[in-house]
């Protein structure tokens, strides 16, 4: 058992090594495709029906595959797009087989920061030199602290120890913040003030397992979006008051204000991509572009009028600069759409619902709230690339986990 341990560590450890071929992978995806291919095998072979993913999320990459030749999109493209899909399926099978052999989720998140930190050194990207702390440090970082606590809290949901997690996350989703990891800071508040939703259950009482069946009524639901709303709200304020004032810096101040300036949306022109993606499906909306997909005169006509119909100023060049001739996309939900039309809402549409799924789960431990939690805000405002399809395998194998552990009680 300890050699398999120490085994699966090196595995998930070499998520550091990036390769480069038809687009770019982790090493360790390979090595969790042969661990789960070999876990599919082994559960074929003793009639276990315990699956990981329904029929029509295996067929997704089917019809994705569909879309892009009734497109003609041109096959490295074609490649890229399928090994975004296929990759996040093949890891979490080998994932969740790593799970399944005994090893903590906490240990494998933290294998897995460490990774990523490594991996920032063996192949930085662009923007790290720039602000190593947002690009670099901040989301490795955080998924160790998260895990610390995670280990600290699990199967002991003691009022004491609740408070001080939550004190602790408060406290450095401040500090991220302070450094300009806004959307980070969002995800660590948001993510505190779930946990501390935990609190008032200890105190009414749990069951053997430290679990309180309420958590599965109406009331525990609304009190769920009465807090992503609160908690959104007030990091959205905390922001204005520190960047406005100057306490985050003078380069932070002048980019608030830039981004505020003529009564702007601090989303629309933080999240510019958001525009350029919903006008190019409100172009397409059944069918998409197919992957990867370059936008054209029309769009850029379309675009600049809908800048001008409700005032809004966004230099187009900046986006040039960063997207080339590619259509500007960072949102998950809108990319699939985007690319596939219609059908390509079936993978983020299917991620939405496992992770409500999970936030409804009795007792989950901190590390999978943050997880839902971060899943949700990639869906919404992140692209669906390298760190996104991480992000998704491991939270949809934390996911099935605390649901077999549930019921296993």
């Amino acid at each position: 058992m300890r050699f398999k341990v120490q085994l699966y560590d090196i595995v998930i450890l070499t998520y550091a090594i990036q390769i480069d071929f038809f687009g770019k992978s982790f090493l360790a995806e390979y090595f969790l495709a042969i661990i789960g291919a070999i876990g599919q095998v082994q559960r074929a072979s003793n009639v276990d029906k315990e699956k990981l993913f329904p029929f029509i999320v295996w067929l997704f990459p089917f019809l994705a595959l569909a879309i892009d030749l009734f497109h003609g999109s041109d096959l490295l493209k074609i490649f890229k797009a399928q090994a975004l899909i296929w990759f996040t399926l093949l890891s979490a099978l080998g994932l969740y087989q790593i799970v399944k052999s005994g090893i903590s989720l906490e240990r494998i998140a933290s294998n897995l920061a460490i990774s990523i930190l490594i991996g920032s050194y063996l192949s930085p990207n662009i923007f790290q030199a720039g602000a190593p702390w947002k690009f670099q440090v901040s989301f490795p970082l955080t998924i160790l602290i998260v895990c610390m606590l995670s280990k600290w809290t699990r199967n002991s949901y003691v009022g004491h120890k609740i408070t001080k997690s939550v004190s602790v996350l408060a406290i450095y989703g401040f500090f991220s913040l302070y450094l300009g990891t806004r959307s980070l800071a969002l995800v660590i508040f948001l993510t505190a003030g779930l946990f501390l939703q935990s609190l008032p259950k200890e105190k009414r009482g749990l069951s053997k397992q430290g679990l309180n069946t309420s958590s599965f009524g109406r009331r525990s639901t609304l009190m769920k979006f009465l807090i992503l709303f609160i908690v959104s709200a007030g990091t959205y304020s905390l922001y204005t008051e520190m960047a406005s004032q100057g306490y985050m810096g003078r380069a932070e101040q002048k980019k608030f204000i830039s981004q505020t300036a003529n009564d702007q949306n601090l989303l629309v022109t933080g999240r510019p991509e958001l525009v350029y993606s919903i006008v190019a499906i409100q172009s397409n909306p059944v069918f998409g572009y197919g992957s990867y997909p370059d936008g054209n005169s029309e769009l850029l006509h379309k675009w600049l009028e809908f800048f001008s119909k409700y005032e809004i100023r966004l230099p187009y060049q900046n986006q040039l600069i960063l997207y080339g001739d590619k259509i500007p996309i960072h949102s998950t939900i809108l990319q699939f759409w985007i690319w596939y039309g219609l059908l390509g809402l079936v993978w983020p549409i299917y991620l939405l619902s496992k992770f409500f799924r999970g936030a409804a789960i009795v007792s989950i431990s901190l590390l999978t709230r943050f997880l839902i939690v971060l899943g949700l805000w990639n869906l919404l405002f992140t692209p669906y690339g390298l760190n996104a399809r991480i992000v998704a395998a491991l939270t949809l194998v934390a996911i099935k986990s605390e649901s077999v552990n549930s019921k296993n009680g």
